[in-house]
């Protein structure tokens, strides 16, 4: 039912449903790596896949900036604060309010409230505006436990214990952290494609760059400004994509692995 609310590749080349799907088993494939299930609950984990299928439902290939500059009707809608994210989450909820795909309705209330809570802000986290934010607050994570954090690494690659062990259980499970693990699951996986095998990750980069361009191609007749990385007469692909591993990737990744090795 969720990849019908996706446009088609060839109308939006990166946020379709090959994407939520990859998106949705980079989660799952995280949750399982990272031993989840002894800091989340099987309700939090279970409301992070399902935020990852819909996370960019209804993407209409264009970001919050263009939606926003051209008063859109999302932008409209949502008063420019991340109209895409929040159209998401509408549709996530709009969807699994059919009997056909209500996958929360085994849930008593209390458990639906959670489970709409986090499938909320996690999606909402993956507007890029929280990035670097996020990135701040995991290394503030790691630099007040920083003790704890270094001889349960060192234990781990030395084979002594499993990862996490309890003492770092009980840091991820204090309410602020679970809720900024929560949001970093999601978030990490929508932007990981750096981090896979390079055949895929050029696939994925020339995708999204393709959706640029086409923006780009947009803005321009419109006669509005056309963003960086949309020009597709002036971008060069490899030299951007370079730009955003340093920039944006590579920082978030490196405060990744302090925490979650």
């Amino acid at each position: 039912a969720a990849s019908l609310g996706y446009s088609t590749p060839q109308k939006v080349p990166y946020h379709n449903w090959y994407h939520a799907v990859d998106v949705a088993h980079c989660v799952f494939r995280l949750l399982n790596l990272c031993a989840a299930e002894r800091f989340f609950s099987n309700v939090e984990r279970f409301a992070l896949v399902a935020s990852a299928v819909c996370h960019d439902i209804g993407h209409p290939g264009l970001n919050n900036q263009f939606l926003v500059e051209t008063a859109h009707e999302l932008a409209i809608r949502y008063n420019d604060h991340s109209p895409l994210e929040n159209m998401h989450c509408a549709k996530l909820f709009e969807l699994v309010g059919q009997p056909k795909a209500a996958i929360f309705s085994t849930f008593d209330r209390q458990q639906y409230r959670e489970v709409r809570g986090i499938c909320i802000e996690a999606i909402l986290h993956t507007d890029n505006v929280h990035h670097f934010p996020m990135v701040k607050e995991l290394q503030v994570l790691y630099e007040t436990n920083s003790d704890v954090f270094d001889v349960a690494l060192h234990m781990y690659q030395t084979a002594q214990l499993d990862f996490p062990p309890r003492e770092i259980c009980d840091i991820f499970q204090e309410p602020d952290r679970r809720r900024l693990l929560r949001n970093f699951f999601l978030h990490f996986s929508d932007v990981s494609n750096a981090t896979k095998p390079f055949p895929i990750c050029k696939s994925w980069a020339w995708c999204i760059m393709d959706e640029f361009f086409a923006q780009g191609d947009r803005e321009k007749e419109l006669g509005i400004a056309v963003q960086p990385l949309n020009d597709r007469d002036k971008v060069n692909r490899p030299h951007s994509q370079v730009g955003f591993i340093e920039f944006f990737v590579a920082p978030f990744a490196f405060a990744t692995v302090r925490l979650l090795p």
